[in-house]
């Protein structure tokens, strides 16, 4: 399903650029610990196609759950997913609803496949993003979703050293075990879109959190002349 994917015509055409494609399920915004030269989920629709042959798909219907803009453009995300999957083979019926109990609630295992998720970063680190979602005290697992020994293995380096060199290391090969066995498929970073004034220096980052500390929030003066 993730080889079916153009993110970046998600991209292009939903939301004109203003937001990219991450390179692997990490956020600029982790500073040294964002990991450069990783490459992330590629579109391959013919590989796709080639995978579906091996496993001999026959068509099965797969649910797709989302709610009505939860996120921006989720509704139109999830009808351009389902051309991208159509377009590849793949039987994917899309299933609107009201609230997330009736994605993930203990009443909805039936017939649940695969549904929208946001994967925010708590604190500018992998830490508190891709292992506090999927390693073994988040909900993926927790829930009986996903399992991965060697992710959970690697994540308590992570979460226990002090060493950059090998914390770095540890945050690359989380997201290599990320794309081999996928829990989840990610497609952009998320859309949050501000107003302000002119007079007001600020830049959003990255995540819902909006950083209003001294190096990133400043007013400027303005001073109106007068005719007469």
């Amino acid at each position: 399903m993730s080889l079916a994917i153009d993110r970046q015509l998600l991209v292009d055409a939903l939301f004109d650029g203003r937001t990219e494609t991450p390179d692997g399920l990490q956020m600029r915004s982790f500073g040294a610990m964002y990991i450069e030269d990783f490459e992330g989920a590629r579109f391959d629709p013919e590989a796709a196609r080639k995978l579906l042959k091996d496993a001999r798909y026959d068509g099965a219907e797969i649910s797709y759950r989302y709610r009505r803009d939860y996120y921006a453009g989720e509704m139109v995300t999830a009808q351009a997913l389902q051309q991208m999957w159509r377009d590849v083979g793949l039987n994917v019926k899309l299933e609107l609803v009201e609230n997330y109990q009736q994605i993930v609630g203990p009443a909805t295992d039936d017939g649940r496949a695969t549904f929208t998720w946001s994967v925010t970063a708590y604190f500018a680190d992998p830490l508190g993003q891709i292992y506090r979602q999927y390693g073994p005290d988040g909900r993926f697992q927790k829930e009986g979703y996903w399992y991965n020994d060697a992710f959970n293995r690697v994540g308590q380096t992570l979460a226990s050293s002090m060493d950059l060199t090998a914390r770095r290391a540890a945050a690359r090969r989380l997201l290599e075990i990320f794309e081999a066995d996928p829990p989840a498929m990610y497609l952009f970073l998320n859309t949050f879109f501000y107003a302000k004034d002119p007079s007001i220096e600020w830049l959003p980052g990255d995540t819902a959190f909006m950083d209003f500390r001294a190096g990133n929030l400043m007013f400027s003066r303005s001073t109106v002349k007068q005719d007469g």
